[in-house]
């Protein structure tokens, strides 16, 4: 009888009955069936994911998961279990905690996953404390002692790698009608940093460092403010914003000589063209022109010319044209901008 009891229990650990030793076949469905479809992070390659799987079926067996609800039986899947999801605490940290050690370096691996600069601290946590946060971040699990462990894990490591950050100033340079400004750096270590600007009521996404706000005319100041976001891998944020300010290009008024007189009824004489830039798009612009400070003794007798700017917002108002021998002080003036004529 002793002999027959040895030869029994030699063939029920053999074939993992006991719940110790070789993996039987339902217990190798089972891990198959978890390496397939259980949850794991990006940088978990199927041999880990299989490793781990193995690892927490040699310590539970496939009926202890089927009653606490992990895996059930299910004649047409193709290995004879269906995973349900339901994970408990010590099952998804046996599951997380194989799956670092199954790696050839689980915190460079990890290290890299997350863009650290460095690993030290995160090898200092143990992967007991990132299996702990992965429990809740990629499996989902959401009870008390779950999410304490999390957050522990959160915090430490927020107090390693998660710094202030500081949103860029912008340089501001006028332009026609806008301001460019120009951003420096905003890479921030360990984290995807994104850079927004908020122009008016808009808000872009800065991209190659630089953006052009504008301003409608000449003249005016912009401001815009620029948020860094900086996100790190197991969640947390960090913000900051910064105003930068300019002014564009100052409206212009200015005469164009021509090269030959336009109006020889009297005479050789110098023309000149009257031109404006700056202005907003179809703006009304009216000019004045003054001789000596008072009346432009123009042969028509008008002295104030009106014209419609263009979408660029600039334009031509009047062409003016005089003897070779005049030189009186001539001027044309729109609100505060003066353009004397060069006789």
């Amino acid at each position: 009888m002793l002999v027959a009891g040895l030869a029994v229990s030699g063939f029920l650990y053999a074939t993992g009955r006991l719940g110790i030793g070789p993996l039987s076949a339902a217990d190798e469905d089972a891990a198959d069936t978890i390496a397939i479809e259980a949850p794991a992070p990006e940088w978990a390659d199927d041999a880990q994911r299989q490793c781990a799987a193995d690892e927490l079926l040699s310590e539970r067996r496939s009926g202890a998961l089927a009653d606490s609800g992990l895996i059930e039986e299910d004649d047409s899947a193709d290995r004879g279990w269906a995973y349900t999801g339901q994970w408990d605490d010590e099952d998804a940290t046996t599951y997380l905690t194989a799956l670092l050690d199954c790696g050839d370096d689980w915190a460079a691996q990890v290290g890299s996953a997350w863009q650290l600069d460095d690993t030290g601290c995160l090898s200092d946590l143990g992967p007991g404390a990132v299996a702990g946060f992965l429990a809740v971040d990629t499996l989902g699990l959401d009870s008390e002692s779950a999410t304490a462990t999390a957050g522990d894990t959160v915090a430490a490591l927020d107090e390693c790698y998660a710094d202030d950050v500081t949103a860029p100033t912008g340089t501001a340079r006028p332009a026609y009608r806008a301001v460019r400004f120009s951003f420096g750096s905003t890479d921030v270590p360990n984290a995807v940093a994104t850079v927004t600007v908020d122009v008016g009521d808009q808000s872009r996404t800065l991209t190659g460092g630089t953006l052009r706000a504008d301003a409608g005319e000449g003249g005016v100041e912009v401001c815009v403010t620029a948020h860094v976001d900086a996100t790190y891998a197991w969640g947390t944020t960090r913000s900051a914003e910064q105003e930068s300010c300019g002014t564009s290009k100052p409206k212009r008024l200015y005469w164009k000589k021509l090269d030959s007189c336009v109006d020889t009824s009297s005479g050789p004489c110098n023309s000149w063209e009257l031109w404006f830039e700056g202005f907003g798009s179809y703006d009304t612009v009216s000019a004045t022109l003054r001789q000596n400070g008072g009346d432009c003794a123009s042969a028509s007798g008008q002295c104030t010319f009106s014209v419609t700017a263009s979408s660029t917002g600039r334009g031509q108002i009047v062409t003016w044209s005089a003897p070779l021998s005049w030189d009186e002080l001539f001027d044309a003036v729109i609100g505060k901008l003066r353009a004397v004529l060069d006789n």
